[in-house]
């Protein structure tokens, strides 16, 4: 009532400037949208998409309800101020109830305009800034990544960009070879080595604590080429999972590689590094000007592979794809209970001289629930038995099945075309170990 507000207090200030207050209030909630709407999809995995439209909606909602109560009051102060008869009253409430559901609308469609208008450009400005500054990092030469603030890389979590040049690796005569195991379902990595949810896992698979190790292979796998500047790394697995749609296990293993920043293996050698390495490859025919590339400029993806064995022939053919020639050495990584397979079976069958073979074999993590006993006793009774009596997986039906099976889109390798030299060979099916020639070893007694 009109008799109960003092001239001159300060209710009496706030009475007088409704209108201003209203308009301030619709102001704050679509700029509270806007701000809780960018920190939100900043932090993308971190919130779910209810929570996200919850917010949103709160947001809309300070601006329009409070907003339009506000600036109703003059409509009422107005029929207080022309008498207190009852006709009064109700005529200053109908109005008011006009100006709010007038307000309403405006409101709303205010803070809806002010949303669409402000924020893609400012989350645009954040992405161009950000490649911006990769881009004027890459000249720089310092290929670490380059990261806003308080450690957060860019709004929508992109990866650091590394610039791969094949022709800055003809030096290379190093295989690393990683064997993929699963595909990668989860668009968001974090907690990737934890959650079988993120990846697509065969029954037999899941209740292992799978991810961890798979993860772990990763890494070994990295640690391994960043030891040797002259080794090109290749994730090695294909479209094996009909389920999972077209998403291979190679591209799969190098999204974990990127999402753990290489593990702090994606800097270029140091002075001092390169200098070191200048001088124990003097004499060797290389100019050592190439010798600082990191481990992502020297990684890429084979994702035909169906089974191990094609693991690692498909490999070097995407070695001498990639470099112009087959490798002198091969480095396989995967589980300690496959080294028979590798080592033995799969390295005698593509007639790989030993003295250049390696092989280095992970154990599950510590704690984990993987039943190793139970994995060695399939592989020796299954996997193993299977590529002894049929070295090439062609004509033993459980691995010309499974081959089949882990082809579900139908694909046809490129390798006959990108490697002539050993065409025959991708099509050998036995009987007997190839005896044809072969880059590496022209000769059986070499292995």
């Amino acid at each position: 009532r009109k008799n109960h507000i003092v001239s001159g207090s300060p209710l009496s200030c706030l009475w007088r400037h409704t209108h201003a207050l209203g308009a301030l209030a619709i102001l704050s909630g679509a700029a509270a949208v806007f701000v809780l709407g960018s920190a939100l999809l900043a932090t993308p995995g971190r919130f779910p998409a209810l929570g996200k439209n919850a917010l949103f909606a709160l947001g809309i909602l300070v601006g329009v309800w409070i907003g339009p109560m506000l600036q109703a009051l003059p409509a009422q102060r107005s029929a207080l101020a022309s008498g207190s008869s009852k006709k009064s009253e109700d005529e200053g409430e109908v109005r008011g109830h006009r100006i709010v559901k007038g307000q309403y609308v405006m409101g709303t469609i205010f803070a809806a305009l002010f949303i669409l208008a402000m924020a893609p450009r400012t989350m645009n400005g954040d992405i161009v800034s950000s490649i911006q500054r990769l881009d004027v990092a890459d000249r720089d030469g310092d290929l670490s990544p380059v990261e806003d603030g308080a450690g957060s890389a860019n709004p929508f979590h992109v990866p650091t960009l590394y610039t791969f040049d094949a022709a800055k690796l003809q030096h290379l005569d190093h295989l690393v070879m990683v064997a993929g195991h699963a595909v990668v379902l989860a668009e968001g990595l974090d907690g990737i080595d934890d959650h079988e949810e993120a990846w697509y896992l065969e029954a037999y698979q899941r209740g292992q604590d799978l991810p961890g190790a798979l993860v772990g292979h990763i890494r070994k796998g990295i640690e391994a080429a960043a030891a040797d500047p002259r080794s090109l790394l290749v994730f090695s697995g294909g479209q094996t999972r009909s389920s999972a749609g077209p998403r291979d296990e190679g591209s799969s293993y190098y999204r974990v590689a990127e999402h753990y920043g290489w593990w702090g293996h994606a800097k270029r050698e140091t002075a001092e590094r390169r200098g070191i390495l200048r001088q124990r490859l003097r004499g060797s025919g290389w100019s050592g000007e190439e010798e600082g590339l990191s481990v992502p400029q020297r990684t890429v993806t084979e994702d035909f592979a169906a089974d191990s064995f094609q693991n690692l022939l498909f490999s070097l053919c995407r070695f001498k794809e990639v470099v112009g020639r087959y490798p002198a050495r091969v480095t396989v990584v995967s589980f300690d209970f496959k080294q028979r397979r590798f080592q033995e079976l799969h390295r005698r069958a593509l007639r790989l001289p030993e003295a250049g073979f390696s092989y280095i074999g992970l154990q599950p993590p510590e704690g984990s629930r993987f039943d190793l006993a139970g994995a060695a006793r399939g592989e020796l009774e299954h996997a193993s038995k299977a590529f002894e009596e049929d070295p090439y997986g062609c004509n033993t039906p459980a691995l010309v099945e499974k081959r089949e099976a882990r082809n579900p889109f139908r694909r046809t390798t490129p390798y006959p075309l990108s490697c002539p030299e050993v065409r025959e060979l991708l099509e050998w099916c036995g009987p007997g170990i190839f005896p044809g020639s072969l880059p590496w070893s022209n000769s059986i007694a070499n292995s």
